[in-house]
């Protein structure tokens, strides 16, 4: 049903957000040290 479709997509989108501030903070924290090739990945 179309009702389990948007309800796992949502769920998918909120996972991914949250994967995605994860990076952001393990690149802010860890992207200090490499270099300015890696600053611009993480967008």
């Amino acid at each position: 049903p179309l009702d389990d479709l948007m309800a796992h997509s949502n769920k998918l989108k909120a996972e991914g957000c949250r994967l995605e501030t994860d990076l952001t903070e393990l690149t802010a924290k860890f992207g200090t040290r490499s270099g300015p090739g890696q600053a611009g990945a993480g967008r």
